[in-house]
């Protein structure tokens, strides 16, 4: 929203700085838009209609995570293992991502224990809070999959749906 008015310039004593958008007061971006200095960059949008409790006891939260990520990746990869290292699964989104160096982009969906990939070099990714990487990656089958098995019939007018189909 309009408080988000923030850009957050942040120059750590380790790892690599970073702009992230942000509001007065916080210290992590809550709208997940970032630009780091070594090239990667992204945002991210929910992914809705997901129907299950975080693991708050073994896992890290998505903000503290993605912060490391932010400071502490160097590839587009590295930014996937530390999001699904420890994951706590409190907040399944499809991250949008791209590396300035190599010109890669990357749909990364990612859920408590399961998440999808998909990466061009050529094209263009788009997201509206619904999961839609059809890859497997890492471990389980696709978050798109596993969404349409647990609601058995898209929910057409819910409205991230919705937008999916337009």
């Amino acid at each position: 929203g309009r408080l988000f008015n923030v850009i957050m310039d942040v120059n750590p004593d380790s790892g690599t700085g970073f702009r992230m958008q942000t509001a007065p007061g916080l210290i992590c971006s809550s709208t997940d838009w970032f630009l780091c200095k070594t090239g990667i960059i992204g945002c991210e949008t929910t992914i809705t209609n997901l129907n299950y409790a975080p693991d708050f006891v073994g896992g890290v939260p998505y903000f503290l995570r993605v912060r490391k990520a932010m400071q502490y990746a160097n590839t587009l990869d590295d930014f996937v293992s530390t999001m699904t290292n420890a994951s706590a699964g409190d907040y399944a989104c499809t991250w949008l991502l791209g590396d300035t160096r190599t010109g890669e982009i990357m749909m990364f969906d990612n859920g408590l224990k399961h998440h999808g990939i998909k990466r061009t070099q050529n094209g263009v990714f788009h997201a509206s809070n619904e999961a839609d990487s059809s890859s497997r990656a890492h471990r389980g089958p696709p978050l798109l999959q596993l969404k349409i098995v647990a609601t058995l019939v898209p929910r057409l007018r819910a409205a991230a749906t919705a937008r999916r189909c337009r």
